[in-house]
C-alpha cells in the first residue's frame, strides 16, 4: 500500500492572540488579517527566490537565461501581480520551490518540505527551509502578526485531496510550540544532529556573512519560569533598522494578566540580548 508518511523538515506556527481577534474584531478585519499573512508568505517567498536567481547568476552559463526572470520578478511577486504565467515560469526556474509549502489552518500555520531522500542535498534544503521560516517570521511581523513555533524534523502524513495531515514531527512542534512563553522559533531536539553537520559544514564567518546569524543559541523562555538553552530562528538581525524597540512597543497588547503578557516581556529581552551580541561581535572585527 502506498503511503505519503515521509520524513520532511517542518515548522509549527501558533498565531498569538488569534482568540481575541475572533471575539473583537469584525468579519472583514479578521480576513484583513489573514491577508496579511498571505502577503508575509509571498514577501518570504519572493526574498528567498530572489537569493536563488542572484546565487544562479553567478554561473555564467545561466546569467543570460536568468536575466529575465530578474527583471520580472519584483513585478510577478509584488501584491499588484495578476500575471500567474509570469508567476509559474519563474516557480519552475526556481529548484527549490517545489520543496516548501504552507498550511494555514484557523490559528495554525505549517510549513514543511516535499520528502527528503537520499537524492536530496539535505543541507541545501535545510539552509533553504529555514531562511524561509525566519523571513516569514519577520515579514508577518511587519504586518503586525505575532508568531510562535517551533520546527522540526521527521515523519509526517500528507493527503492534501482529502485534508489529512499527521505526523510525529508535527506531534513534535506542537509540544515545543506550545511550552515557550515569548515571540519566537525554537528548534526541536531531533533536529540537533543536523544543526551540527551544518555548523561544522560552514565556517562562523561564512554564516555571519550569508546567514546573519539564522540561527543561534539562546536561553528559550518556556511557562513556569523556566528557560531551556537551545537553536533559535534568530528573527532580531532581519528587523534592524526596520523597527525601533523601546520598553513600551508591546504597550498596546498588554492585557493586564502577567502570565499573558510575560511573553511580550522575554521577547524584548531577546531583543536586548541581540542587541548586546552583536555589538560584542562587532567591537572584536
Amino acid at each position: 500500500m502506498e503511503t505519503n508518511m515521509y520524513k520532511r523538515l517542518l515548522c509549527y506556527f501558533d498565531i498569538l492572540g488569534f482568540s481575541n481577534m475572533i471575539e473583537t474584531l469584525s468579519i472583514d478585519q479578521i480576513l484583513s488579517k489573514f491577508n496579511n499573512i498571505y502577503k508575509a508568505i509571498i514577501q518570504a517567498e519572493y526574498r528567498e527566490i530572489q537569493k536563488q536567481v542572484f546565487k544562479k547568476m553567478c554561473d555564467l552559463e545561466n546569467a543570460k537565461e536568468c536575466e529575465s526572470d530578474i527583471q520580472t520578478l519584483e513585478e510577478c511577486y509584488s501584491d499588484q501581480s495578476k500575471d500567474q504565467s509570469t508567476r509559474k515560469k519563474v516557480d519552475s526556474f526556481l529548484d527549490y520551490r517545489k520543496l516548501i509549502k504552507c498550511l494555514i489552518i484557523s490559528d495554525s500555520i505549517i510549513i514543511y518540505t516535499d520528502p527528503l531522500d537520499q537524492e536530496n542535498d539535505i543541507m541545501v534544503i535545510f539552509r533553504c527551509f529555514i531562511m524561509y521560516v525566519r523571513d516569514f517570521m519577520i515579514q508577518a511581523f511587519m504586518q503586525k502578526i505575532l508568531l510562535r513555533g517551533a520546527v522540526s524534523i521527521g515523519s509526517f502524513y500528507i493527503d492534501i485531496e482529502n485534508s489529512i495531515y499527521f505526523g510525529p514531527a508535527l506531534i513534535d512542534a506542537i509540544k515545543l510550540e506550545g511550552l515557550q512563553q515569548w515571540i519566537g522559533c525554537a528548534l526541536c531536539d531531533s533536529l540537533n544532529s543536523l544543526v551540527k553537520q551544518y555548523f561544522e559544514k560552514f565556517s562562523e564567518v561564512r554564516l555571519f556573512e550569508e546567514m546573519g546569524f539564522v540561527m543561534d543559541i539562546y536561553p528559550v523562555p518556556l511557562k513556569k519560569g523556566v528557560f531551556s538553552k537551545r537553536y533559535i530562528i534568530n528573527w532580531a538581525p532581519g528587523l534592524i533598522g526596520k523597527v525601533s524597540f523601546n520598553s513600551h512597543f508591546f504597550d498596546a497588547e498588554l492585557t493586564g494578566d502577567q502570565n499573558i503578557d510575560i511573553k511580550y516581556k522575554n521577547t524584548l529581552d531577546y531583543w536586548k540580548w541581540w542587541e548586546s551580541r552583536i555589538n560584542a561581535l562587532m567591537k572584536i572585527k
